[in-house]
């Protein structure tokens, strides 16, 4: 049985809104008790079920202005990516990235999902505080990506893939960042010495927290899911308060995600329909002005021509 990642209620709230009014308060309202409902239940172990609802509600999901430095810029193409393929790697993908950007670097943020009852640490006696199995197997995951970046080919690979070496991202460092997403906080509050042990297998450019760190973020209301095929980029989800960025446009099938999106009312699928097909003109040099929702920097049309 599929998990429900609809939010009961909220379309009849929203459908009481005008068009260009998305529902941020109800929707964090609505949504943070539906992950805490999934988290705490026999659900929350299913790691496929962790997984569609994150399609579907991405502002959950930590980096999207990358792990460190929290840029203004949008990230790429206003979406996370789900499962991002990285060529040649036989071993499981990543589960999310978020292609993080400021004005130096293309931050890709790689996420790996565990579920809320994998544990970090033995808690038995004569082995306490050593990483638990279900530890070192989902850090194992972390260093095989740390790998494949590591061979100057692959980035070049990922660069290219992922449609990176065009305007405006030519000439920016690309950054890899690995988020491990783990067990639950209730570990360490029943376990309250073993806190300690969790810095130290973090460092610059590797993160890990567990799933009570995860919380809905209005600076990422507005971005759907995307899976990237030979095809290019196709859209997965939208979630109930997305909006229309030019960077879209790079992007098949959204469209077909707003209008199977159950939690959007019906004047606001047309009013986003219509924002999608206003940007797509902008882009073809149909019409000379566009009102981006998101990512303002685009909308310099100077540049765009120049």
């Amino acid at each position: 049985m599929v998990y429900p990642v609809t939010l009961d209620g909220l379309r009849n709230y929203a459908e009481g809104l005008p068009a260009d009014a998305a529902p941020w308060t109800e929707y964090e309202r609505r949504l943070t008790l539906a992950w805490r409902t999934l988290l705490e239940g026999p659900a929350g172990r299913v790691e496929a079920n962790l997984q569609a609802f994150l399609e579907r509600h991405p502002c959950l999901l930590p980096g999207f202005r990358s792990m460190d430095i929290a840029s203004g810029h949008c990230p790429y193409p206003a979406a996370v990516i789900r499962q991002p393929k990285l060529p040649e790697l036989t071993t499981r993908r990543p589960d999310f990235c978020w292609i993080a950007t400021d004005s130096e670097r293309i931050n890709a943020v790689l996420i790996e999902i565990e579920t809320p009852d994998k544990q970090w640490f033995r808690h038995d006696k004569r082995r306490r505080g050593e990483q638990h199995a279900d530890l070192v197997h989902a850090r194992g995951q972390l260093d095989r990506w740390k790998a494949w970046f590591a061979k100057p080919d692959n980035r070049m690979t990922f660069l290219r893939q992922y449609r990176l070496m065009k305007w405006p991202f030519e000439g920016r460092e690309l950054n890899p960042q690995y988020v491990l997403i783990h067990g639950s906080r209730r570990e360490f509050s029943d376990h309250p010495d073993l806190n300690g042990l969790r810095g130290p297998l973090q460092n610059h450019d590797t993160f890990m927290m567990t799933f009570d760190r995860l919380a809905p973020s209005r600076d990422a209301m507005s971005y759907g899911c995307v899976q990237l095929t030979e095809r290019g980029y196709e859209a997965v989800n939208v979630s109930p308060t997305f909006d229309v960025d030019l960077y879209h446009v790079d992007v098949s099938g959204f469209p077909s995600a707003i209008e199977s999106c159950e939690d959007i009312s019906s004047a606001r699928k047309r009013y986003l329909l219509d924002q999608l097909e206003e940007a797509r003109r902008f882009a073809a040099h149909e019409v000379s002005r566009f009102r981006n929702m998101i990512n303002a920097r685009i909308m310099d049309t100077s540049r765009r021509e120049a």
